[in-house]
């Protein structure tokens, strides 16, 4: 009697935990279902939803983004308008924008502060501002990963040394910023290489060849006007007011050397020019130009000097020596009233 008691009890017991499986499984989907939303109804993962791709619009011969790097940056740096939808918002790809062109060319320019057409420092890292500008100025030729690698993290640089990832990642956003038809895949070309992309210095070198070749055939006005409008592009000191640590190369390969060398000889060449055939003011607004991009050069303050002791204007010749002693100095400044007979 006491085994059928102990018997009984336990299918009682069995009974009652099936029982209150079966109701709370019952309850649970009763739940789930009066709280569902459209919401809820998102294909999962393993069903991609119409128009994902599988892979990135990014060439073969560069290496995936980090998605969960550009998604950082797309919140750091939310899209201009309506023209970009953030990393991992819209499933469709976005279309990138393309900065507007001056006469089909996008331009970079570095005679003073740098400014690339339309680009918004807000949107990109300064990196891949430096490389557009890089790729900008060395665009005669394809470049390889390696010599990017070595001119924008050079050995002696206090910045991180990046991997040939990184700097892919980079080209990536450069490529979404420009356009592909101005940065093609690198293995159309042979390596990374700008088209229809033009600097100021490149206008700037083209406006002195012609003043050059106007020269050669004694069109003296035609000659002027090129170098005027040369210096017309001058708006400072060649990549003036680059960040610290950046742009090492622009000095390693004497490029801010080279571009102030230029401005001050054309500068020079047109306020003699202008002189001598008694254009004073022209003559004097020549020099002060080539003055924004070299500032205490004393070969055109010398020109200004000519000029101004020219128009015989005592109040004139004052206030050029007192601008020539804040510029340079007064030991500077009694060296070119001395050279120039005052």
């Amino acid at each position: 009697g006491g085994g059928l008691t102990i018997w009984l009890a336990v299918i009682i017991l069995a009974v009652l935990v099936v029982a209150a499986v079966v109701l709370g499984r019952a309850l649970r989907r009763r739940r789930a279902s009066g709280q569902a939303s459209p919401k809820d109804a998102l294909p999962t993962s393993a069903e991609p939803s119409a128009g994902k791709t599988a892979t990135s619009a990014i060439d073969d011969d560069v290496e995936p983004v980090d998605v969960k790097k550009e998604k950082a940056v797309a919140v750091a740096a939310p899209a201009q308008g309506n023209t970009r939808v953030p990393l991992g918002g819209d499933p469709q790809p976005a279309t990138p924008p393309v900065l507007p062109t001056v006469d089909g060319q996008l331009v970079v320019s570095v005679l003073g502060p740098l400014h690339i057409t339309d680009w918004d420092d807000a949107q990109y890292r300064a990196v891949t501002k430096e490389l557009c500008i890089y790729l900008a100025v060395h665009d005669d030729h394809p470049l390889a990963t390696e010599q990017l690698l070595v001119a924008l993290w050079p050995i002696e640089s206090d910045r991180p040394e990046a991997t040939r990832k990184t700097l892919h990642n980079y080209l990536s956003r450069l490529r979404q910023a420009v356009g592909p038809e101005h940065l093609p895949d690198a293995a159309s070309v042979g390596g990374y290489r700008f088209f229809g992309v033009t600097t100021d210095w490149r206008q700037f070198l083209h406006l002195v060849d012609q003043a050059e070749a106007a020269s050669h055939t004694d069109n003296a006005a035609d000659a002027n006007r090129f170098r005027a409008e040369a210096l017309s592009l001058v708006r400072g000191i060649p990549f003036q007011g680059v960040p610290a640590g950046h742009y090492r190369w622009v000095f390693a390969e004497s490029w801010a050397t080279d571009m102030t060398a230029g401005i001050v000889d054309c500068a020079h060449r047109l306020s003699s020019d202008l002189m001598g055939s008694g254009d004073v003011t022209g003559a004097l607004a020549a020099a002060r130009a080539g003055l924004r991009a070299s500032p205490k050069e004393e070969l055109l303050w010398m020109d200004i000097a000519n000029v101004t002791i020219a128009t015989a204007d005592p109040e004139h010749i004052r206030r050029l020596w007192r601008d020539l002693a804040g510029a340079l100095g007064p030991d500077a400044a009694d060296r070119i009233q001395h050279r120039v007979g005052a």
